[in-house]
């Protein structure tokens, strides 16, 4: 199979993807004109992809600015300031930023990666297939691996995804940041689906090229829990977390505390959670992934209902309406949650964490033969999701005194 045939084999005809964070330099000038600025800013956003420090980020878009009103042709600046949208998760800013470098510089590849991830959040999945091919066709790189491994993912062709994640690692420069990043979306891609062993390998080979790092601490965590070696886990985690107090690790660790009994332990840590997507909110809009951590924990009030119906108007992607349903669930809007949930399955995928939340939505709204096929598959769901879906793989009800901090 050619490196280039992955797509169609894979999508037919449709995908998505979360937004790929550009982890190579992209283009060369290859003759297009562009002021120091331009580039400037573009060096200075890869270094703000390294640091996360909201000043680097502010700092490219400064200078794209600059760039610009001295030269409103400098493509390298519109490029910046696309990829500055699409951090931040304005994607149809960075779509429309997108289409004006492509319409400055064709000949250039960023845009397109750049249109297509934008693209798929918006969930224009026919018009995105196209793109991502185009893209792997010009040049089948780590930035196209990735995507295309993601989109694969997501409509539950994990072959594919899985070869194509390989290409991506493969294509990275051993011992840099791209390299060390795209093995830990390898280690979770395998152990998202249960494949323990192979995801161990990995980890053991990412911690000879990486000793000491916080993430492949997160890495082991995550796969002592898969394991059901809690106390290892939870000592890993508490490792990573020092370093890395991100919201979705503190999460895991609360998951790991609850497991173990420990729900005063855990509270705290989703108190830290919310903290951390508090401050991620100054970069990004992280509202998706916020409203994920509430459903999952309480019941959403009537204002994150209306936060989520807001955020999937912002990514009308199956994520958006895979949080929206999961939101609307949890709540108690049980029909508007079954049929959110239903199209954020549309693509086929197999994510564990997605088919629970749906199970729950179904169950919710009393559909109890989708609700128990559902549930029988998300055997690899997390344990505080696993809790909530217990009753409905036996029989297809809905334990509504079930949840993990209850």
């Amino acid at each position: 199979m050619s490196r280039t045939s992955y797509l169609g084999i894979a999508l037919a005809g449709v995908i998505t993807a979360t937004a790929v964070v550009s982890l190579q330099s992209g283009d060369a000038p290859r003759g297009v004109a562009a002021g120091a600025d331009g580039s400037a800013a573009l060096a200075r956003f890869s270094e703000y992809q390294r640091s996360g420090r909201v000043a680097d980020l502010e700092d490219a878009e400064r200078l794209a600015a600059r760039a610009l009103s001295a030269d409103p042709a400098d493509v390298q600046a519109v490029e910046a300031q696309a990829r500055a949208a699409m951090s931040r998760h304005h994607f149809r800013q960075g779509l429309a930023l997108a289409n004006r470098a492509a319409e400055l510089a064709p000949d250039r590849v960023a845009h397109r990666g750049i249109r297509a991830d934008a693209l798929i959040e918006l969930g224009r999945y026919r018009r995105a297939l196209p793109a991502v091919q185009g893209r792997m066709n010009l040049r089948p790189d780590l930035d196209s691996y990735a995507r295309a491994s993601y989109a694969a993912e997501l409509t539950g062709n994990l072959v594919a995804a899985r070869e194509l994640m390989n290409l991506a690692v493969e294509a990275a420069q051993p011992g840099g940041f791209a390299h060390k990043y795209m093995r830990v979306q390898q280690i979770q891609l395998l152990l998202r689906y249960g494949n323990r062993d192979a995801a161990a390998e990995i980890i053991a080979r990412a911690a000879a090229e990486y000793p000491g790092d916080p993430e492949i601490a997160i890495a082991r965590g995550r796969l002592a829990t898969a394991r059901g070696r809690l106390g290892p886990a939870r000592r890993h985690y508490l490792v990573g977390v020092r370093a890395l107090p991100h919201a979705d690790h503190l999460q895991e660790l609360a998951e790991v505390e609850v497991a173990l009994g420990r729900t005063s332990a855990a509270r705290r840590h989703l108190d830290r959670a919310r903290v951390a997507y508090r401050v991620a909110a100054t970069a990004e809009d992280n509202a998706l992934e916020r409203l994920n951590l509430i459903a999952d924990w309480s019941r959403p009030t009537a204002g994150d209902v209306e936060a989520a119906y807001a955020a999937r108007a912002r990514r009308p992607s199956v994520l958006g309406d895979a949080m929206l349903g999961w939101v609307l669930a949890r709540a108690g809007r049980c029909d508007e949650g079954a049929r959110a949930s239903r199209r954020s399955l549309r693509l086929g995928t197999l994510d564990p964490r997605m088919l629970a939340r749906a199970a729950y939505a179904e169950a919710c709204a009393g559909n109890a033969e989708r609700a128990r096929a559902l549930a029988r598959s998300a055997s690899g769901a997390p344990p505080h999701l696993k809790t909530l879906i217990v009753d409905i793989a036996r029989d297809g009800r809905l334990n509504t005194g079930a949840g993990p901090l209850r």
